[in-house]
């Protein structure tokens, strides 16, 4: 029964994430260099359940947080573009061009990245200024994406004399690119709506994006060690051991700290359970490379 509830909500997750697609569709045909933007999606309810399942998550989170129709559409078009600000960052990073939103004309790379940012920001203070406390707004997003990009730069090996233990990786480096960046979704809505139930699902995406993050850290061990970065899998087998046993120890503590993230939001309403939670973790596993 929690399945099929689950699942309706996600359906209706996905109808508004169309609507909310198709305003950012008309924001981008403003410009006058409109043409030169490539924006395509699908309208296919599997689709978007496996490529954009954070974001029908955070719709969902807004539907069940009682916002109506208008409210979760302005929302999430800032998630949709905070998104595209984080993706085109890590991009400089990386050297690569995976965008949401392809822009077409600038060839070079970071440039490309940067105009991509400055575009999806336009829109933030676009769909921010008209609402109150506005410099509130931007002041506290600016500050969550220096944390979360102070909590990523403290990535590199050749900071530290030896490695760095569990609990410093956790603290120091998960709270910011794992728990943080999912809260990040909820930034603005908690800052201008007077509502529990936000309160409430911003405390349990922390703890279900540190679990992802540490997921993904197990999945990335390989790739970590060949960059210079510091992986909490790595550090958590330097401890233990390189056993087939303390994978799987690995494996039940990330799932246990994204149950607990799991069982905040069943105790506000949210149609999940126990049952449920792992079902779907099973899923965001699979699509992470973990079987």
């Amino acid at each position: 029964m929690k399945n099929l509830e689950l699942i309706n909500l996600f359906k209706k997750s996905n109808n508004l994430y169309l609507k909310i697609l198709q305003e950012l569709e008309n924001d981008y045909k403003s410009f006058n260099f409109k043409d030169n933007i490539d924006f395509s999606y699908s309208g296919l309810f599997l689709i978007n359940f496996k490529k954009n399942f954070f974001t029908l998550l955070m719709v969902s989170i807004l539907i069940k947080s009682k916002l109506n129709e208008k409210q979760i559409i302005s929302y999430g078009k800032i998630i949709f573009c905070l998104r595209s600000i984080v993706t085109s960052t890590d991009n400089i990073i990386d050297n690569e061009n995976k965008s949401i939103t392809k822009i077409n004309g600038i060839v070079e790379i970071v440039s490309n990245n940067i105009f991509n940012l400055m575009l999806h920001q336009n829109i933030i203070n676009n769909e921010i200024k008209n609402k109150d406390s506005s410099s509130i707004v931007f002041k506290r997003l600016l500050e969550k994406l220096f944390f979360i990009a102070k909590s990523e730069s403290l990535r590199e090996v050749s900071l530290y004399n030896k490695y760095p233990s569990v609990n410093i990786i956790e603290k120091d480096i998960h709270e910011g690119i794992g728990g943080e960046l999912l809260q990040l979704s909820l930034v603005v809505p908690l800052l201008l709506e007077d509502n529990n139930f936000l309160k409430d699902y911003n405390e349990g995406l922390f703890h279900i994006g540190i679990a992802l993050q540490a997921l993904d850290d197990l999945t990335d061990m390989g790739e970590d060690k060949k960059n210079g970065k510091v992986n909490l899998a790595t550090a958590f087998l330097y401890k233990y051991g390189e056993t087939k046993e303390n994978i799987n120890n690995y494996l039940k503590n990330t799932l246990e700290k994204a149950l607990y993230g799991f069982q905040i939001f069943e105790e506000v309403g949210y149609p999940i359970d126990r049952k449920t939670s792992i079902f779907l973790l099973k899923k965001l596993f699979k699509i992470r490379g973990v079987d």
